[in-house]
């Protein structure tokens, strides 16, 4: 609708220029129908370019919104991990793994939420399995405010009431992370001015713990 405004009033501005034009001819004794012929095409050739400059506006920003709050330039590491064991009672043990993640946002615009998914491989580069964490929040109140370049270390955790050999909980409890490497991907995220990024969802990540 307003791209739509914005093209009749520069429409309306080339007829008044060429009204204009044309009066000042006539009033000059010119070939007025040659006058009139020049200034019609000009014109419309003016408007045609107006049009397409306008009607262009939209994708230059949302182009522009793309570069601002591009998920690529937001990093993040898994720094540490620390296992921790609880006694619930005298038959109940609960297992826990602490993960440590430093969140850097190199994006334009400041950063309130961010969800990742971590996979983890062993030295051979098998995948050992994948892990969802989220943090901060789209409310501003509550996200992680990170302007650009400002980075922040967020916790998240896991727990069991068993070690299973073999799972990868059993191996980030018993090893951390020895002799693993680990990628972090962005599957979506927030930013304060309300803009959203929805990549990958988690739910197709088949996390495996």
């Amino acid at each position: 609708m307003i791209i739509f405004v914005i093209c009749l009033l520069l429409i309306s501005a080339l007829l008044l220029v060429f009204d204009s034009c044309r009066r000042r001819a006539i009033k000059g004794g010119k070939n007025t129908k040659e006058i009139t012929l020049r200034l019609l095409v000009r014109c419309l050739v003016l408007a045609l370019l107006c049009c397409s400059f306008v009607a262009g506006l939209p994708l230059s920003i949302a182009a522009e919104k793309e570069r601002t709050h591009n998920p690529e330039k937001i990093e993040v590491e898994l720094v540490k991990i620390t296992s921790k064991t609880k006694q619930q009672s005298t038959y109940s043990t609960e297992y826990y793994v602490y993960m440590d993640f430093e969140i850097c946002n190199n994006t334009k615009a400041t950063l309130d939420y961010v969800e990742i998914v971590s996979e983890f491989f062993d030295k051979n580069g098998k995948s050992l399995g994948k892990i969802s964490s989220d943090f901060g929040s789209s409310h501003s109140n509550k996200g992680l405010g990170l302007s650009k370049g400002e980075s922040v270390t967020e916790d998240s955790y896991l727990s069991k009431y068993d070690l299973t050999s073999g799972t990868l909980f059993y191996t980030l409890y018993t090893k951390g992370l020895k002799g693993i490497t680990v990628t972090c991907t962005v599957t979506a995220a927030a930013w304060s001015d309300e803009y959203t990024y929805t990549g990958s969802s988690s739910a197709n990540y088949g996390l495996l713990f």
